[in-house]
């Protein structure tokens, strides 16, 4: 598969989380490829060109060859090539935040082997907030408040409002995340 282009994930908000939405005015082999995270959060796919982004369509995954799922395996493979050096920052009161480049934060939530080298500064199961693609929030579920602490993260008043993606807490439980409700 020399001939594979470099594809990324990338989170987005969909108000039907389904990933049977068609988008308005396009034929279903011309709509983006979805997977459902958790919440209101979908994982797109992209070719990841020069200049943009270029996402991938049902259309594009069928002259590509492949299935959704050996298309999620391709992109969270080159995730970390499209990282800086993932970097934690205390925010007080447990709440850590996560950088690594600026617009892949959120899609950190994919990679699997990040979670167990956190685990030593999130007491309990991880909690999450990615209100934009560039902004994530993790705490543990043990830690006092935890809940109300990363939910106020959540709604992260934001200036550029082009990147927001979710309200939503998050919750990991063995190698996949889902909608936490306190």
């Amino acid at each position: 598969m020399s001939d594979t282009p470099f594809v990324v994930p990338m989170l987005k908000q969909l108000a039907n989380p389904d990933g049977a939405t068609t988008l308005a005015g396009l034929a279903p082999a011309d709509t983006p490829v979805l997977r459902p995270l958790a919440a209101d959060v979908v994982v797109m796919y992209a070719i990841d060109r020069p200049n943009r982004l270029e996402y991938i369509t049902h259309k594009t995954l069928a002259i590509m060859g492949m299935g959704l799922e050996a298309l999620h395996q391709l992109a969270v493979r080159n995730l970390p090539r499209c990282l800086d050096r993932i970097q934690l920052h205390d925010c007080g009161d447990g709440v850590i935040g996560i950088s690594a480049g600026g617009t892949f934060e959120a899609t950190l939530l994919l990679l699997d082997e990040l979670w167990p080298r956190l685990a030593p500064h999130l007491p309990g199961q991880p909690l999450a907030a990615i209100p934009s693609r560039d902004l994530i929030f993790v705490i543990g579920s043990e830690q006092p408040q935890a809940f109300e602490l990363i939910a106020a993260r959540a709604r992260t008043a934001l200036a550029e409002r082009r990147h927001a993606l979710s309200n939503a807490v998050f919750i990991r439980q063995g190698n996949s995340w889902s909608a936490y409700n306190n």
